[in-house]
C-alpha cells in the first residue's frame, strides 16, 4: 500500500468529509472516493461509514487510522533525518583554531579544497576553552589547539592527533638588552615583563602558563596581557616586554622584532582533536593532510 493513500485516508478522517479532503490534496471528490475504496478493497474490510453529512470510522477503521498516523509520522521522520544527514555529511567540514594555528591551517584547507572542491570548509577562530566546548557540543568537527589542550578533554570520547611541531622562541625588540643573544637560558628572563595571550580558563590560562614557565626554571613576576597575536607582536615591537612565540609564527614578525631560541623550553606539538562519535568522513582525510606539517 502506498504511503500517499494513507495520507488520503487520514485527511478524510480529519475533515470527516471527502470533498474537503480532496481539496487538501488538490484532486476532485470522486478521485478521493476511489482512493479510499481502493484501500478498503485491498484490505477486504469497510473502514468508513458514509452518509450525506459526515464520515465515521468503523471499529476496523479506528485500528487502521491509529496505525496510519504512526506510519506517516515515522515516514516523515525518516525523510527529515535522511535529508538532514545528506546536507551535513559529507558536504560541510567545520574547523576551529586558536591564536596561532591559522598560519598552517590555511595551507591544509587549500590542499583539501583542491581535492574536494564540492565540500564546504568553514573555518573560525575561538578562544581555546571555547574550542573544547564547541567540539564537545558537536558544533565543530575538528579543532586545532595548544599542546596543553588534551588535559581538558575526555580521551575516551576524543581523538587527539599531534600536528604542527613547533619550537618555542622568545621574541624581543631588537633594542632590548637580551637581543644580543641568539640562544638564551631561562634564568635571563626572570626580570623581564612577559606579554601573554592568556585567557580566563582552559589550555591558554595564566595558571597553565605559570605552571609551564616554573617547570622550565622561570620565575617571571611581571606579566601583561594582549588580546590577539597581532597586538602581542606590536607590544613587543613597542618595547613593552617580551613574549613566547611558536616557530610557526616567526616568519610573520616585523623587522624590529627578533626571535631568540630558548634552551630546554619545549611545550610539545600542537594538536588536532575530534569526537569519536563524529562520523563526518572528511575529518580523517583533512587530518592526514595536516599531520606533522613542517614548521
Amino acid at each position: 500500500m502506498e504511503i500517499r493513500r494513507l495520507s488520503y485516508f487520514v485527511s478524510v478522517v480529519k475533515h470527516k468529509n471527502f470533498t474537503k479532503a480532496a481539496q487538501e490534496h488538490h484532486m476532485v471528490q470522486t478521485a478521493m472516493s476511489r482512493q479510499i475504496a481502493a484501500i478498503e478493497e485491498e484490505l477486504g474490510v469497510v473502514l468508513l461509514k458514509r452518509n450525506n453529512r459526515t464520515v465515521l470510522l468503523t471499529p476496523a477503521g479506528e485500528v487502521f487510522y491509529s496505525r496510519a498516523l504512526k506510519i506517516i509520522e515515522l515516514y516523515n521522520e525518516m525523510i527529515f533525518q535522511t535529508q538532514k544527514t545528506a546536507k551535513l555529511h559529507p558536504k560541510v567540514l567545520e574547523i576551529g583554531f586558536g591564536h596561532y594555528e591559522h598560519i598552517l591551517i590555511a595551507q591544509v584547507v587549500s590542499e583539501f579544497k583542491a581535492l574536494y572542491p564540492d565540500i564546504d570548509v568553514l573555518v573560525a577562530k575561538y578562544s581555546y576553552i571555547d574550542l573544547i566546548t564547541y567540539l564537545q557540543a558537536g558544533k565543530l568537527d575538528i579543532v586545532f589547539s595548544l599542546p596543553f589542550s588534551p588535559a581538558f578533554v575526555s580521551l575516551d570520547e576524543t581523538v587527539v592527533k599531534q600536528v604542527f611541531p613547533s619550537t618555542m622562541y622568545l621574541i624581543v625588540n631588537k633594542k632590548h638588552p637580551i637581543a644580543q643573544f641568539d640562544t638564551i637560558s631561562a634564568d635571563l628572563l626572570n626580570e623581564c615583563t612577559l606579554i601573554t595571550l592568556s585567557e580566563d580558563s582552559g589550555p591558554c590560562s595564566l595558571e597553565i602558563l605559570k605552571q609551564f614557565t616554573m617547570a622550565a626554571g622561570l620565575n617571571i613576576n611581571n606579566m601583561i596581557n594582549a588580546n590577539s597575536l597581532e597586538s602581542q607582536i606590536l607590544m613587543v615591537e613597542s618595547g613593552l616586554g617580551v613574549a613566547f612565540l611558536p616557530s610557526i609564527c616567526i616568519k610573520h614578525l616585523t623587522p624590529n622584532v627578533k626571535a631568540i631560541n630558548l634552551k630546554d623550553f619545549d611545550p610539545g606539538n600542537f594538536v588536532a582533536m575530534y569526537q569519536k562519535s563524529n562520523e563526518n568522513p572528511f575529518i580523517k582525510i583533512f587530518l592526514q593532510l595536516a599531520s606533522l606539517k613542517e614548521s
